[in-house]
């Protein structure tokens, strides 16, 4: 029983390695391109920049004229009941109905108003222009900010690397050592 726990171990130790996916490496190239496409706040940045472009228009700024069309639909339904004096009988009226429907149409045009509507329309432009450069200022930090966490990466594996030689290193000195000691050639 204690032999066949020890093999499940040892096999499990050996088949482990082989079960685990290795991560594909990635050059900066590849992190900037994939952060670039993936990243979620320069969507939001790119978005905000399309809304912006989308705002420039003419009829955003006030140069074209407003239509309004209105309309609306009116029904009365009554019950009347009339005594003529002097008669006998009652006029009845059940379900009189009086229907109105009216509509109209307002076309509002400002043709000079001091400029504002020149003024709006350039205001439209420099919001579309600032757009351009919070997303190309959004981009250029992403693109920093990921080239300096991606270098330090890169530093971190480079250290590791020489601290496993390092220790590898103490390793062989150690066993040479040892065999020297045991040989008889060096004393404690």
């Amino acid at each position: 029983m204690h032999r066949t726990k020890e093999w499940f171990i040892i096999l499990l130790c050996f088949l482990l390695p082989l079960a685990s996916s290795a991560q594909e490496l990635m050059d900066l190239q590849e992190c900037l391109r994939k952060g670039l496409e993936n990243n979620y706040a320069l969507r939001i940045v790119r978005n905000e920049e399309q809304i912006s472009d989308n705002n420039v228009t003419l009829g955003n700024a006030g140069f074209l004229p407003s239509v309004t069309l209105n309309s609306g639909y009116n029904l009365r339904s009554s019950n009347s009941d009339q005594f003529p004096a002097g008669e006998e009988a009652t006029l009845q009226q059940r379900n009189a109905s009086t229907g109105t429907l009216d509509a109209g149409v307002n076309l509002n045009w400002t043709l000079f108003e001091g400029f504002s509507v020149q003024t709006s329309y350039r205001r439209l432009q420099e919001l579309k222009r600032v757009g351009e450069l919070n997303t190309r200022l959004a981009v250029e930090n992403f693109i920093a900010n990921l080239t300096a966490e991606y270098y330090n990466y890169v530093q971190q594996q480079i250290r590791l690397g020489n601290l496993k030689y390092a220790v590898a290193l103490s390793r062989e000195r150690l066993r040479i050592v040892e065999s020297r000691y045991q040989v008889g050639s060096l004393s404690r």
